[in-house]
């Protein structure tokens, strides 16, 4: 999987960066990597990129995706505590700057270590109605931002198809947003 700046978990493409197509299946063999599977409703983030907010909840499409150890993985296990209302509040400007500063590396391979971020401490609300309270606006613009994703790709589709006659094949995906700074989960 391919995660964001803002959050967004999208399919990882086979074959992509240093990966050779054929990567399916025969690659865990022969890998030096150590692979995690993802559940849905774990919140994941990119060691590599937290401080730039590659953080999110991984939804259900991804149930059971893998990911390398450079994506750790978190079941929340406090039964008041809202997944959700992590990854967004991890994603706050007061998170993102606690981030920044615990950060090592250089250049565009800065990590935060795992030892860092289990050290973090989270304040929260005691009931998560009232933390379902706190992000229903972050909801809404997030679903209002998919579903003008989904308008815009059936648009260009539809385009697509009075052009070269309808091949029905689908497009590109196309990330227009300024320094959209996506990682992917082989960390290429």
């Amino acid at each position: 999987m391919t995660l964001s700046q803002t959050g967004q978990i999208r399919d990882r493409e086979a074959g992509k960066g240093r990966n050779p197509p054929e990567w399916i299946g025969s690659y865990f063999e022969d890998s030096t990597s150590t692979w995690h599977r993802a559940r849905a409703r774990d919140v994941v983030y990119s060691s590599i990129d937290l401080w730039k907010g590659c953080i999110a909840v991984v939804p259900d499409e991804f149930d059971c995706a893998l990911v390398t150890k450079e994506f750790p993985i978190f079941e929340v296990l406090e039964p008041n505590l809202d997944p959700e209302f992590v990854s967004s509040l991890l994603r706050s400007r007061y998170y993102q700057r606690a981030f920044r500063a615990i950060t090592t590396g250089h250049s565009n391979r800065r990590r935060t270590q795992l030892e860092d971020f289990r050290a973090l401490e989270l304040c929260f609300p005691p009931t998560r109605e009232e933390q379902q309270r706190l992000i229903a606006d972050i909801r809404s613009a997030r679903e209002g931002q998919r579903s003008a994703a989904q308008t815009f790709k059936t648009a260009m589709s539809h385009f697509s198809d009075l052009i070269d006659g309808g091949r029905g094949e689908d497009l590109p995906e196309i990330d227009d947003t300024p320094n959209s700074g996506e990682v992917d989960a082989k960390g290429d």
